[in-house]
């Protein structure tokens, strides 16, 4: 006799649950199970009774895919031999997330844009440079940095820099201590020049500080001199250039210290305020040092991570 049972009710057993959905599978009898366990048990006897076989028939294929992939490979070397084909060298993509700061982004932004001022000032120059030389009809090359002027087939002439036949101005020599500092500025004119020009030629000492201007030419431009014979062609008086140049070289040292950082913060101290709005002795916090500036009367002395830099 056969008996349906969708005519009687059978109670499913739960497998798994989601979120969604319950999973329910039909009971299994004691024959259903006894079933599957000798299904399972003959499988593994027959696999294990014919093991020898099975390994053999698996090295078989083995061989026969390596007897492919040699001959596929003889036939590929034999045509890159005969430059029918290429080899090239693939590595695999590595994909590296960084995260980089707000602040960093815009430190890094401020040197890419003093970077390029610099780069649009010296593409002006060599614009001038390259002019000049047009009018003497010859080749000219840039090698290895040097701007070379081809007189023959086998000479050429470096050149570094092209002036004017007459270059008129002061030339301002600094001495500090042991160190020399040299600077040229053209004459100032009309409102930045109030007093006699040779008036300014001498030499001016002052504790560790010796000024020389001179009317003549040099091919060099310092800031700190250039500033000082502008400062002079004002009006200024030289004894507060004199009291005062410390402070400028000392800022001037500072922006060398630090030129290569990302970051820096000024903390200054109850100290005296000197002529360019920081205290007599401020520190300076960059992203891997601490830096101490201190400024006396005639004198200054730079401290990086406690060593003394320059004094």
């Amino acid at each position: 006799m056969k008996v349906n049972i969708s005519d009687f009710f059978v109670e499913n057993t739960i497998v798994s649950t989601t979120e969604q959905d319950v999973v329910y599978d039909l009971p299994r009898d004691k024959v259903q199970e006894v079933w599957d366990k000798l299904s399972v048990y003959y499988t593994e006897k027959s696999q294990e009774e014919n093991r020898s076989e099975i390994l053999v028939e698996d090295f078989y294929r083995l061989l026969a895919h390596a007897k492919v992939e040699n001959e596929t490979a003889v036939e590929a070397f034999g045509l890159v031999k005969r430059k029918v084909l290429s080899c090239y060298e693939a590595s695999d993509a590595k994909e590296q997330k960084v995260n980089i700061k707000r602040v960093i982004l815009g430190d890094v932004m401020n040197i890419l844009k003093q970077r390029m001022s610099e780069l649009l000032e010296n593409i002006e120059k060599e614009k001038q440079i390259y002019s000049r030389l047009s009018m003497i009809n010859a080749d000219v090359k840039i090698v290895d940095g040097s701007l070379r002027v081809c007189t023959t087939p086998f000479s050429f002439v470096t050149l570094e820099q092209i002036l004017d036949d007459k270059n008129e101005g002061l030339t301002c020599i600094l001495k500090y201590k042991s160190r020399e500092y040299k600077g040229h500025c053209a004459y100032p004119k009309g409102k930045f020049c109030i007093v006699d020009i040779a008036s300014l030629e001498g030499t001016f000492k002052r504790h560790n500080v010796e000024i020389s201007i001179k009317n003549e030419f040099a091919d060099s431009k310092h800031p700190i001199c250039t500033a000082i014979i502008k400062e002079l062609c004002k009006g200024t008086s030289i004894d507060l250039i004199l009291n005062n140049v410390h402070v400028l070289l000392s800022r001037w040292h500072l922006d060398e210290v630090c030129k290569n950082t990302l970051r820096k913060f000024i903390v200054q101290t109850d100290a005296k305020k000197l002529i360019d709005g920081f205290s007599s002795v401020f520190y300076v916090l960059t992203d891997v040092s601490v830096i101490k500036v201190s400024r006396s009367e005639c004198d200054f002395s730079i401290r990086l991570n406690g060593v003394e830099v320059f004094n």
